[in-house]
């Protein structure tokens, strides 16, 4: 079996269009995702939103509640309406404020800046209004309200259940992780094509060969498996670099990969042994599913996961991408591994199914002449 394994390896390293997808591909994404989405995508923390302050009525209380805000969540200059029309129009600002008996609010566009501009402007409105009717209602909790607005927190921090900070984009990356660890599909369906006579001349010379087919099935899967798990490491290591952060315990994160690639080299030996397509079309059908389950689970938008949990939840519970996106998630979230673990579980159901199915079909299979 080690000889059978050698020639396996042999073989496999020498096979360059498996490289794209199964090496080279999640780098070039996680590259893209790293340039797009820049500080965002890799840091919960966020830079303040530049603005400008237009002041006609010094008087008005609004000047304080910005004084108080700047440099933590806002950078507002003071400006005339000339200088504000002219670094809104460049871009240089956000957004900006003019005081006078009422506040106004002048945006460029609808984006997040804007928002948060928009939203200190609806919270002074609420508190002017709160005050006004407490000096008319209840004039002796006149203190009490002032001390409510003036410590009341406005940041809102994502915390997990295990109180760490959570950066939500992370749910990229991990099912980006989830389609790196798919695609070792191509490496089985690689296999599995090379052990059947009628799909490959490789195939057909094992086949008049008396070693036994569960000895080559397997042989093939561990290389497989082996080789795709350098790819992994070469992805977390590089997301490293990119200054993702990836939180758990390295030891967990690393059984998830290797789960998680049993599972893609598994789906990609069933898809070669179910069909007598040629290895083109079977390439299609890889590609397809695996693309499809790692859309299911958030790689293009981070909130679908969520949708298929609200409208189909048996779709998340059997999906490979969503059960190794949210193993990565439990590690994040929960201080017990229960649900990282029946994640884990379900993965190496499935991949033992595949596998006993991919051998039952290829060990009946009979030729008639070679």
């Amino acid at each position: 079996m080690l000889l059978i394994m050698k020639y396996s390896f042999l073989r496999l390293i020498r096979e360059f269009d498996n490289y794209f997808w199964c090496g080279a591909f999640p780098l070039i994404l996680a590259t893209l995702f790293s340039l797009s989405f820049g500080s965002y995508l890799t840091t919960a923390d966020y830079e303040p939103v530049q603005a400008g302050i237009v002041i006609e009525n010094e008087k008005n209380g609004f000047v304080e509640v910005i004084d108080n805000l700047n440099g933590e969540y806002l950078d507002v200059k003071e400006i005339n309406i000339k200088e504000a029309k002219d670094q809104l129009s460049s871009g240089n600002i956000s957004g900006y404020y003019v005081v006078s008996d009422n506040i106004a609010l002048k945006v460029a566009d609808t984006r997040l800046n804007a928002s948060i501009l928009s939203e200190v402007v609806s919270e002074y409105n609420k508190n002017e209004v709160l005050m006004e009717k407490t000096i008319r209602e209840h004039p002796e909790n006149m203190e009490k309200t002032i001390d409510a607005i003036m410590n009341f927190n406005t940041k809102v921090n994502d915390v997990s259940l295990a109180g760490k900070i959570i950066n939500v984009n992370n749910q990229f990356f991990y099912a980006l992780i989830a389609m790196a660890c798919l695609y070792g599909n191509f490496l089985g369906l690689h296999a599995m094509v090379n052990i059947q006579a009628n799909l490959s001349p490789l195939g057909a010379r094992r086949a008049i060969t008396p070693t036994h087919k569960m000895k080559v099935i397997f042989s093939e899967f561990f290389v497989n498996v082996g080789v795709h798990m350098v790819n992994l490491m070469v992805l977390l290591v590089y997301l490293k670099i990119l200054g993702v952060v990836l939180d758990g315990k390295v030891s967990l994160m690393i059984l998830i990969c290797v789960i998680g690639v049993i599972n893609g080299v598994s789906l990609g030996m069933l898809i070669g042994s179910i069909s007598r397509k040629s290895l083109n079309f079977k390439t299609g059908i890889a590609l397809a599913i695996s693309m499809s389950a790692s859309f299911l689970a958030g790689l293009m938008f981070a909130g679908m996961k969520g949708i298929v949990q609200t409208h189909a939840p048996i779709v998340n519970m059997i999906n490979p991408a969503a059960l190794i996106s949210d193993a990565f998630y439990s590690l994040t979230v929960f201080d017990s591994i229960g649900r990282y673990s029946t994640d884990l579980l379900i993965l190496c159901v499935e991949s033992l199914i595949m596998l006993a199915i991919s051998f039952m079909i290829v060990r009946r299979a009979r030729y008639v002449s070679i």
